[in-house]
């Protein structure tokens, strides 16, 4: 039962849970809010607007088992995939919580509630599908018709395993390209280091630059004090690339990926996305010299490591396979034979 005046439906608590959402607006980034809601408006299209009273423990395992089965897509006519069905699954969760304490509503999560499995099932393709990645031949290709910014954001992506949310917050002085300071391996000629937080997870990360990264990074810091902008990633006019309060506040970088791949589109190089090529280069790494470089490649690995408390051995292991991987691409950095 609700109290007397509120809403007693599902649909009209979920439109409630949505405009909660919106008013994290200020803590959280738009395009997350706007996500979720758009979340919260799958759910409303895929379960019927019952009375809250007739939510009991049946009703949630039907609307849990739901997701947990991965419904029909009417778009594509295939179930949804995995990650779609457990990101939704997820949110029901969360609305459940939300309204058990909101005061707008009454209503207890049933007993046992919290034993209910939500674990998404996957058919064996799920399990076993390869993913699409680019071959050497086409790194090739890319690197040679990019321009100056998209050739960046390649070898940033692949040396560093950068994404457009953490391109779009380098700053100038997030980079050692002269070789002054310490270090968790001697640099070559030409080497760099990019030291940065991951702002996803808040975790410090050192990278090794290969000398290609380095003439790039050089080039667009140049660019960057010439407009007056501490950000590698600007517009001619000086405006941010990454849009930190707009509901997609990567579209101006990914464009960027889009119109390379425009240029190349004769060229056999498949229409992927840009976040291929970091977890195409964690993969290789990861089976080269094991998961935990992996991961430090991806900055998902804290243990305690800040800009104050640096120890340089954690890093060594990184900076060795970024330098061995460098020779394994050499020749996506070569000029093209006349």
């Amino acid at each position: 039962m609700t109290k007397d005046l509120e809403p007693t439906t599902l649909h009209t608590a979920l439109d409630a849970y949505a405009e909660h959402l919106g008013n994290e607006a200020g803590y959280r980034p738009v395009a997350l809010i706007k996500n979720r809601q758009t979340t919260v408006r799958l759910l409303k299209k895929h379960h019927d607007d019952v009375p809250l009273a007739h939510i009991d423990l049946s009703a949630c395992v039907s609307m849990i088992d739901l997701w947990r089965n991965r419904p029909l897509s009417e778009r594509t006519g295939k179930p949804f995939a995995v990650s779609t069905a457990a990101k939704t699954l997820s949110e029901l969760i969360r609305f459940f919580g939300w309204l058990e304490l909101s005061p707008q509503f009454e209503w207890t999560a049933p007993s046992h509630f919290g034993q209910i499995s939500r674990r998404v099932r996957m058919s064996p393709s799920d399990r076993w599908t390869t993913p699409a990645v680019f071959k050497m031949e086409h790194f090739d290709v890319l690197y040679r018709h990019a321009t100056p910014m998209q050739r960046l954001m390649l070898c940033l992506a692949m040396n560093c395993g950068l994404g457009p949310a953490e391109m779009g917050r380098l700053e100038r002085s997030n980079f050692i390209l002269d070789g002054s300071g310490e270090f968790a391996i001697d640099l070559l000629p030409g080497e760099g280091i990019l030291r940065f937080v991951r702002p996803k997870t808040g975790v410090f990360g050192e990278w090794l630059l290969w000398p290609e990264t380095v003439e790039v990074v050089k080039s667009a810091i140049t660019r960057a004090e010439e407009l007056g902008s501490a950000l590698l990633f600007v517009s001619d006019d000086g405006t941010p690339m990454w849009k930190s309060q707009s509901e997609n506040p990567s579209s101006a970088i990914r464009n960027q990926w889009h119109r390379l791949l425009k240029a190349v589109e004769d060229h056999g190089v498949p229409k992927l996305p840009f976040s291929t090529i970091r977890k195409q280069m964690a993969e290789r790494i990861r089976q080269e010299h094991g998961d935990e470089v992996a991961r430090r490649f991806l900055g998902h690995m804290g243990n305690g490591v800040s800009i104050n408390h640096y120890i340089a051995d954690r890093f060594r292991p990184l900076h060795e396979a970024l330098q061995q991987m460098r020779v394994s691409l050499a020749s996506v950095f070569e000029p093209p034979t006349s």
